[in-house]
């Protein structure tokens, strides 16, 4: 994707929009996390220090969605299985259908990963929900280093190390 000037003057412009219920902007972000367990227990001595192995099983990996609301002070994290555009799809469903089911429009500032393809809500969904959806939502692709990914990955990080 091209970035010009116009583009960051544009997601600018969607920055400085003030608070709107009917029409609230969003981030959405999602990341890979790997899930382990313990090969062995760890354990307590007698004096209160506790001792881990460093050797774990792999059990698969998940993806961690992540969507924020700034100004509204609203987030969301969903636990998938992938990050194709299936799943792609049904997160625009969700965002569309039940987080702002009130609202007339949603701005939606994400990446422009190859699974974030409008087309997919056409595979997934019938053609007039995949419209409905698409007529409800702006969507706003960040720079490669924009700051609604860096919030979103700050978030992202935050969570998966177990902080509020």
């Amino acid at each position: 994707m091209l970035w010009s000037r116009t583009a960051d003057a544009d997601v600018l412009g969607v920055y400085a929009r003030a608070c709107d219920e009917n029409h609230p902007v969003a981030c959405y972000d999602e990341a890979p996390k790997q899930l382990v367990s313990e090969v062995r227990m760890p354990y307590m001595d007698e004096k209160g220090v506790k001792y881990e192995d460093s050797e774990y099983q792999r059990e698969g990996a998940a993806e961690i969605v992540m969507m924020v609301e700034p100004l509204g002070k609203r987030r969301e994290t969903r636990v998938q299985d992938n990050h194709k555009g299936d799943t792609w799809a049904e997160n625009r469903a969700y965002i569309a259908e039940e987080m702002y089911s009130k609202a007339t429009k949603i701005t939606v500032f994400m990446d422009t990963l190859s699974s974030h393809r409008k087309y997919n809500l056409y595979n997934v969904f019938e053609p007039q929900r995949a419209r409905a959806i698409l007529n409800k939502i702006e969507f706003v692709y960040t720079p490669k280093h924009g700051s609604c990914g860096l919030t979103l990955q700050n978030v992202n990080s935050a969570f998966c190390q177990g902080k509020p």
